[in-house]
């Protein structure tokens, strides 16, 4: 049946030429002449007014043009030309728009008993002629691939962006011409590759239901072995910027877990700590995550998040502030933020300032600080890290102050116990007052020395919770009562005291040896007196004493050099609200200070007429 199909189309086309000829002769001879001899220009123009006419007819042509794609030697100096007309002439004249074309083989051959004569033959011209376009049109595609790998940029580029100018609007040969424009992310000529990333992002955006395949194509050759680490970037830069939409939960994962799978890779490297693709990696999962909120998370993911912590204060700012946005989303959606997490993001603080180029990614910072203190419920961890971001107000620059002072001042809105003032030196006042009457009442004798002491006691403990000054302890000489003997004893037969502050307090084992007592009696004491005081430099923001300590920093920022900052600052002394509708990392940028100088009107000088 196909040979007898492939002869009534050989004969049909006999048939129209002869016709042709009859119709218009001089029209015919110069078509030929213009096909054989004629200047490279003419020979195109003449092979798609033929397939124009009829293109069932015209396969003899179509064929000698698409031999052209793809060859050595001068052929590439007019492959633009080439590609060009052969791609118009694809889409608008041969391939159709709503389906692939079928092979003969393919077709319902038992429908033909149904028809007979002319009808049979029309059928069966049509489908051996589909069949050979098909054939005509892979091998243009093959001749495409071949000119992309080609080392002349601008061949290169015009061959990937008609392969995706085909994948766009039209469905034959997709799989071949994906798998050929993914494969070209790692061409040698590093525009190309580029180049190749942004038209994967105009594939995406006019066939969004495409995206998954595409991914998956992607997937495959970043893992492949020996891959271009230029490739692997330019995969997860075109990943990265992949648009998701709500409810797309099966692209999330599948691009979460291609970064976890890459990331496995980096561990098992030893390339994590100072591996240019890192940032990549951390934003691409930054933009995934939160589209798989509500969902399981796999265990293998949450182990894997273990090694983050491991680069966070190793990496420059604008990783570490990525990688930590991802863990608060990742604990946040498992099972809650951990202490972990909170010890590492106080720590990163304290490297703020030795950070160059930190700036430009500030508004990152004041984002993840004010989601993360929003979501603390204990506030004594809340008040360490408000303190530390006002230390490092002190020393930056304007804009970064008046974010702080701003971020802050939405905090206290919601939780206005967390700032501290007045409260304590009010206390203080209070305390010295008690201590006066006391001393008086010691003078006139009215009161007995045992109660004199249990007053002065009382307010030692009192005045040693404020740390503002420096701390003194007195040593109180009382007769011991029977229990306080008995306490006595036990601490002289070997016993040691256990009623110290919790914390992550790492020390050697305790034994019965007198020299192990002596240390940890020596720990005892000290952490006892370090109970009460703010510790700046404190590694887990709980046991920093933040609640023990005041907001001085807010009356030297009220002092600031910078207006504004220092209007911020009062504003915040007085107990209320900032209101500010701007961005004042912008707004008050040493940059947008100095345009005020460029654009501002010269003074007019009144000149005094002299006599």
């Amino acid at each position: 049946m196909k040979k007898q199909a492939e002869i009534l189309l050989e004969h049909d086309t006999n048939l129209f030429k002869q016709w042709n000829k009859s119709l218009s002769r001089v029209d015919a001879e110069w078509l030929d002449t213009v096909f054989q001899k004629g200047a490279f220009s003419d020979r195109i123009f003449s092979i798609q007014l033929r397939i124009q006419r009829s293109p069932v007819h015209s396969l003899f042509y179509l064929n000698k043009f698409v031999e052209l794609v793809g060859k050595k030697g001068a052929a590439i100096r007019q492959a633009y030309t080439i590609t060009k007309a052969l791609k118009e002439l694809f889409v608008n004249e041969l391939l159709p728009p709503g389906r692939k074309l079928l092979l003969f083989n393919q077709r319902p051959l038992e429908d033909l008993n149904e028809k007979r004569g002319i009808e049979l033959e029309k059928r069966l011209i049509m489908w051996i002629f589909e069949e050979q376009l098909k054939i005509c049109y892979k091998q243009f595609v093959e001749g495409l691939q071949v000119l992309a790998n080609n080392v002349v940029e601008g061949v290169a580029f015009n061959a990937c962006r008609e392969m995706t100018e085909l994948l766009i609007d039209r469905s034959e040969q997709e799989q071949f011409l994906l798998n050929s424009i993914v494969n070209k992310l790692g061409h040698p000529l590093y525009r190309v590759g580029s180049k190749v990333a942004m038209f994967l992002e105009q594939l995406v955006k006019k066939h969004p239901n495409i995206r998954l395949v595409v991914i998956k194509e992607i997937e495959q050759l970043m893992f492949r072995r020996n891959i271009l680490p230029k490739a692997q970037r330019y995969g997860l830069h075109f990943l990265s910027r992949i648009l998701i939409v709500p409810g797309e939960f099966e692209i999330a994962a599948c691009l979460v877990h291609l970064y976890l799978r890459f990331f496995r890779i980096l561990i098992l490297n030893d390339a994590l700590k100072k591996h240019h693709l890192l940032p990549l990696l951390i934003a691409g999962m930054n933009r995934a995550f939160p589209y798989l909120k509500g969902k399981c998370l796999d265990s293998a993911l949450l182990k894997d998040i273990d090694s983050l912590y491991a680069i966070v204060q190793t990496t420059k700012f604008s990783t570490s502030i990525g990688i930590l946005r991802l863990l608060f989303q990742i604990h946040n959606s498992s099972d809650g933020i951990t202490d972990r997490f909170y010890c590492a993001f106080y720590r990163r603080l304290l490297l703020l300032n030795n950070d160059e180029g930190s700036s430009q990614h500030d508004a990152k910072l004041f984002s993840l600080f004010q989601r993360v203190l929003k979501n603390d419920m204990v506030e004594c961890r809340v008040r360490a890290f408000i303190k530390r971001i006002f230390q490092i107000a002190l020393t930056s620059s304007s804009s970064f102050a008046a974010a702080t002072l701003l971020t802050c001042s939405s905090i206290f809105q919601e939780r206005p116990s967390l700032l501290k003032l007045n409260d304590s030196l009010n206390d203080r006042k209070e305390d010295e007052n008690e201590l006066i009457k006391i001393e008086e009442q010691i003078k006139s004798g009215n009161v007995k020395e045992d109660n004199i002491l249990e007053q002065k006691l009382t307010w030692y403990e009192q005045f040693g919770n404020n740390d503002n000054e420096e701390e003194n302890y007195f040593d109180i000489k009382t007769e011991s009562s029977d229990e306080d003997r008995d306490e006595k004893e036990i601490k002289e037969e070997g016993s040691f005291n256990t009623s110290i502050p919790t914390g992550w307090i790492h020390r050697s084992t305790p034994s019965s040896s007198n020299s192990n007592l002596k240390y940890l009696n020596s720990e005892t004491s000290s952490l006892q007196k370090r109970r009460n005081t703010y510790d700046p430099i404190a590694r887990n923001p709980l046991f920093s004493g933040a609640n023990f300590a005041l907001e001085t920093e807010l009356f030297a920022l009220a002092r600031h050099y910078h207006p504004t900052v220092a209007l911020f600052a009062k504003t915040l002394i007085q107990g209320e609200p900032i209101r500010y509708e701007g961005d004042p990392l912008v707004d008050l940028s040493h940059i947008r200070f100095l345009d005020k100088f460029s654009f501002k009107n010269p003074k007019t000088r009144h000149l005094v007429n002299e006599v």
